[in-house]
């Protein structure tokens, strides 16, 4: 329910201002299956998101930045489709 107002919340933000917000999720992914997963990629392809997780079950077929954090160190990886 929350993840939906959320999503409500980004289109008003959207509509509102003209312009896209920036989404910021953080684990969202630990409680959801990858078809689950994989639908609300769907929803956020044309938005612009940061998301947190320990754990992404599905990977989208867009080019995505992946940004993994280990013993206090950043590593960025940019993902082409």
């Amino acid at each position: 329910a929350v993840l939906a107002l959320k999503l409500a919340e980004m289109k008003v933000f959207e509509n509102e201002l003209s312009e896209k917000p920036i989404l910021i999720l953080d684990d969202v992914f630990s409680e959801l299956d990858s078809v689950r997963q994989k639908k609300l990629y769907e929803i956020f392809e044309d938005a612009q998101v940061l998301m947190t997780g320990t754990l992404f079950k599905f990977k989208p077929d867009t080019t995505y930045q992946n940004l993994v954090v280990k013993n206090a160190k950043i590593k960025s990886q940019i993902v082409e489709k």
